[in-house]
């Protein structure tokens, strides 16, 4: 039995997809290494609140919304809120 041209499918090579989880991997790890040095958690929420004062004003309900959303108080009530529910 004869083999066509038309019945053998190439398949696109795999380097592309290998190539982008593999970027994807490094841009993980360097991020997740900025954030376990120690200067990150003490000027995090400075460095949200500084971008959000200096941003037009339409933008500042969106910046303070995140600001509220991860200082400590909006935290501990969010992480320890479902936890003690009996």
């Amino acid at each position: 039995m004869a083999v066509s041209d038309a019945s053998i499918r190439r398949c696109p090579p795999a380097w592309p997809k290998d190539a982008l989880r593999i970027t994807f991997g490094v841009i993980w790890a360097i991020d997740a290494t900025l954030k376990w040095l120690p200067g990150f958690r003490s000027g995090y929420l400075d460095a949200i609140k500084g971008a959000g004062d200096s941003q037009a004003g339409w933008l500042h309900p969106w910046f303070r919304f995140w600001y509220d959303l991860q200082s400590p108080p909006a935290y501990v009530w969010g992480t320890s809120s479902p936890s003690s529910r009996r």
